[in-house]
């Protein structure tokens, strides 16, 4: 079908045709020249005709960073008292609110340090009815100061290392009034201090960890930000609050939007970039994770120019040429191989410097251009 459409090229008009080779090997078109499609042939090939439109073209400057969560958006859950997983009430994934059980475990040093604390608060209680005592006695003339003293830092002591307790108590999350009224807990049990989701876990029925042992990651989506590296010397002319558009590698068709937050004012020495923050657009976000890389630009500058698709500028011989209808009936459509100045090419669209330009073949103009 596109032999026959290449045929009926070379015959329409008596003007030449779109299919003679040039000295390279590449097609020439001739300015002016007329192309006829049959109707049948315009169907096949998918062609499609409109005017240019209006199309904002951006500049800007070129970045790569990745999607993070701010440090008050992310937590690592870790224990300060050794012991084995009991129970585990969430997984990777899930949400979780501030406050939810995450995990309980068992474990000999917190019952040992509930017992410890319950057994200083009962003795506290006499030596403070002692220091009392011997503090008026002392006041009276009764006691020597040497057997004062000796009660009154024993009593101090003992006071500072139940406040300790109790310091140590509250950091397991355990309330101090119910284990001074004899209630000792036999799991130790982990809450979640923020809420996002569940970026990582590192836990297993029965399995045994270790104070400071990282075993849950926790990511609030809420605070992901854009981190991006800037070289220095695109420096110029970006500014807070100006527009970032952002994509993955694998998905370059998926444009997000930020707001560019901050611009460092600390260039590594190494790679020579730097570091500028941009706030998300949160309807914009899609389904972002921690971590991602992207690729960025930082618009600078935006203007309404008149374009058509790229697929429809023709290149030959170093000439940008696109085709314009020139009539058309009930059996065939005729267009004219048009030279056009072509400008800026962006995101699927090419600029066009000429004006005037009415019914463009926009799609299928390849079927037209080809080689024998």
């Amino acid at each position: 079908m596109l032999l026959l459409l290449l045929l009926h090229a070379c015959q329409g008009g008596g003007k030449g045709g779109v299919n003679s080779l040039s000295g390279d090997g590449e097609p020439a078109v001739e300015k002016e020249t007329l192309i006829h499609v049959t109707r049948d042939q315009f169907k096949a090939a998918g062609m499609e005709i409109e005017d240019p439109g209006t199309v904002t073209f951006t500049e800007g400057v070129q970045a790569t960073g990745i999607v993070k969560a701010t440090p008050s958006g992310r937590a690592e859950v870790s224990t300060l008292i050794p012991g084995r997983i009991q129970q585990i009430y969430h997984t990777v994934g899930e949400n979780v609110s501030k406050g939810d059980l995450l995990f309980s475990m068992e474990s000999n040093e917190y019952i040992e340090l509930q017992q410890e604390y319950a057994t200083l608060t009962q003795r506290l209680k006499l030596l403070e009815v002692e220091y009392e005592r011997q503090k008026t006695l002392y006041e009276q003339q009764v006691v020597a100061e040497k057997e004062f003293l000796r009660t009154e830092s024993e009593y101090r002591t003992s006071l500072a290392m139940m406040e300790g307790l109790r310091a140590r108590l509250g950091m397991t999350n355990t309330d101090p009034a119910q284990v001074e009224q004899g209630t000792i807990l036999p799991y130790l049990k982990m809450y979640a201090p923020i809420k996002g989701i569940i970026s990582g876990q590192e836990l297993v029925m029965g399995g045994y960890i270790t104070p400071g042992e990282v075993v849950v990651n926790i990511v609030d989506p809420a605070t992901l930000q854009l981190y991006l590296q800037v070289f220095e010397k695109d420096l110029e002319g970006i500014e807070p609050g100006q527009q970032v558009l952002f994509f993955t590698p694998d998905r370059p068709g998926r444009i997000k939007e930020a707001t560019l937050l901050q611009v460092g004012r600390s260039i590594d020495p190494v790679n020579k970039k730097l570091l500028c923050t941009a706030r998300i657009t949160p309807e914009k976000n899609g389904e972002l994770v921690d971590n991602l890389y992207v690729e960025a630009s930082i618009v600078t500058s935006r203007r309404e120019v008149l374009a058509v698709p790229e697929e429809a500028i023709i290149l030959s011989e170093g000439s940008t040429f696109l085709f314009t209808l020139e009539s058309e009936n009930e059996e065939e459509v005729v267009f004219r191989a048009r030279p056009v100045q072509v400008g800026a090419v962006t995101n699927g669209y090419a600029e066009i410097l000429d004006q005037g330009l009415k019914q463009v073949l926009v799609k299928g103009a390849t079927s037209i251009w080809m080689e024998e």
